[in-house]
């Protein structure tokens, strides 16, 4: 991969590309959706109260679609550096506007250990490279006389 993408016959850095793009990945129109979704759902079958994990999540759509469908989701994917903030920022969003809640959150640093082991991460020390987060559905409280609001 050439570090560059191709975005209306314009090349772009590709990140820049990919941050363009995933602004719009889920959107309604995307045919990738359209073929993967339903074959995801058969291949998965039912979920409800099972523990489950979208590893590579991206946007985290299909985490947040298990997670709606009753599983336990676990989402994971990498964090750019300098992204940290905004990306974790637009997860929870998105699973409190699809109804969900955020029951577990970790992230995790490159350390020096791993920087022996894998010298590419040398550059990514101290900086949080790994992002795991455990989704489930908000359950509705119902409210009336004698139950808490």
């Amino acid at each position: 991969m050439s570090g560059r993408s191709r975005r209306g016959g314009v090349e772009v850095p590709t990140k820049e590309g990919y941050d363009r793009w995933s602004r719009v990945y889920d959107s309604d129109g995307n045919p990738l959706l359209a073929l993967e979704e339903p074959v995801v759902r058969r291949l998965l079958g039912p979920v409800r109260g099972r523990a489950v994990a979208d590893i590579g999540c991206g946007t985290g759509r299909h985490a947040l679609a298990l997670a709606r469908a009753g599983a336990k989701g676990t989402a994971v994917d990498e964090v750019l550096p300098k992204s940290h903030p905004q990306t974790l920022s637009d997860y929870v969003v998105a699973a409190a506007r699809a109804g969900l809640r955020v029951e577990a959150m970790e992230e995790h640093a490159a350390t020096a250990a791993l920087a022996r082991r894998c010298p590419r991460a040398r550059k990514y020390v101290g900086w949080p490279m790994l992002v795991a987060m455990r989704l489930a559905r908000v359950r509705s409280r119902r409210t009336g006389p004698g139950t808490a609001s």
